[in-house]
């Protein structure tokens, strides 16, 4: 399977069309390259990424932010933030209180001292005529690019994808062999694809909903016991209380970021009296194939385990396998990375109950063959399916049951 991949790209690949995902990169990197001052417009939720994609190419790239409006803000490679304002920041006040920042320029400011520009207009609401049409007097034509989604935050695909899978060849087409169903297939092959040629129409059209509990895959009783690895605030054990219709035997939520573990109880209890309350446990730790302490990186829905000392955040890490006691039927897992670890810390709990596991896939390229290989090792007799819940790399999903 991925042989036929590798070869079909080289065959195949959109080198040439222009609005391809491909050419607009290489524009970039262009842009970037012939010390083009970048514009970015508007100021949205997208920015942030599109700044962050163009430093780590050119840390010293002249980069503005033009928006109409001027109670935004905008980044530069020295300060670059926000200001509350209507629409995404407005609905993320700590987010967008965080960022602080300068005022945004409309483009005729701009233009007065950059005469040789670059645009990216990235806007989800479908407004680049209108924007682009205002650029094009101040812009070449070619020198205006635009995305209607943000790929670039977090990053959207693998570096070097290539060079991994035809390092990989053998125990990916291995997976792909033991995948349980046509549909699993399909979108394993498709979702490798897609990273291969940097081709988001591809990874769209494997996108499927909803993620986690998912009925054409898995049965669930009024005897669920979840086991939330990696809970943010929440989410996740709301959707199981919807799916379960409030009927469920016990949830254990883990999650590693104080910031985020403190949310948990406010908002579960919008929606469960006490009584229900007392079926869940809360544990402000993250799963680990060791019982230890850690660094993290507290980044909200993306905090992580840190690899720097220097970090003044510190979480606890346990073993699945120490904190159990009423045994699972569903363990969910989305932990930025760590997924591998913390399955060998629940190595024990996985083999002796084979509950039904839906394990993020995405975060690590080898993700894709090592957490199925280590899952099949515990219990063979397991099927793997697998799923995609999003218009890019993120939220692949392995199902295990």
């Amino acid at each position: 399977m991925v042989r036929e991949l590798l070869e079909e790209k080289k065959i195949n690949y959109r080198f040439c069309v222009e609005n391809s995902l491909y050419e607009k990169i290489k524009k970039i990197k262009s842009a970037i390259n012939a010390k083009k001052t970048i514009v970015i417009s508007p100021c949205n939720k997208t920015t942030d990424g599109i700044v962050k994609y163009i430093q780590s190419i050119d840390q010293n790239c002249k980069i503005f932010v033009a928006d109409k409006d001027k109670n935004k803000h905008f980044k530069t490679s020295d300060q670059y933030s926000y200001k509350s304002y209507e629409g995404f920041y407005k609905h993320n006040p700590s987010w967008a209180k965080q960022k602080g920042g300068a005022n945004v320029f409309d483009i005729e400011t701009i233009a007065k001292e950059n005469p040789n520009m670059f645009a990216i207009i990235s806007s989800p609401n479908f407004h680049e005529t209108k924007i682009k049409n205002n650029f094009l007097q101040f812009i070449n034509k070619k020198d205006i690019i635009y995305f209607h989604r943000n790929i670039f935050y977090p990053a959207f695909f693998y570096e070097d994808y290539e060079t991994f899978l035809e390092q990989n060849i053998d125990r990916i087409d291995n997976i792909y062999n033991l995948i349980a169903d046509e549909l699993s297939k399909n979108i394993f092959k498709n979702y490798i694809k897609g990273l291969l040629k940097k081709d988001t129409d591809i990874m769209q059209n494997i996108d499927t909903y909803p993620q986690y509990f998912i009925d054409d895959i898995f049965t669930f009783s009024k005897e669920e016991v979840l086991v939330d690895v990696g809970a943010y605030t929440g989410g996740s054990i709301g959707e199981f209380y919807i799916h379960v219709n409030g009927d469920f035997k016990y949830i254990y939520s883990f999650e590693l970021d104080k910031n985020n573990f403190e949310k948990i109880p406010n908002y579960i209890r919008m929606f469960m009296d006490e009584n229900t309350l007392q079926k869940v446990k809360l544990i402000n730790k993250g799963l680990y194939s060791q019982n230890t302490t850690c660094h993290i990186n507290s980044e909200g829905a993306s905090s992580a385990i840190s690899n720097e000392a220097s970090n003044e955040n510190t979480a606890q890490l346990t073993k699945l396998d120490d904190e159990i006691t009423v045994p699972p039927t569903f363990i969910k897992m989305d932990i930025e990375g760590s997924e591998l670890e913390a399955l060998k810390g629940g190595a024990e709990t996985i083999r002796k109950y084979k509950p039904k596991l839906a394990i993020c896939c995405y975060h690590k390229a080898e993700d894709i063959f090592e957490l199925p290989e280590f899952i099949l090792k515990l219990n063979p007799n397991y099927k793997i399916h697998f799923r995609h819940h999003s218009a890019g790399r993120l939220e692949f999903v392995m199902y295990c049951v």
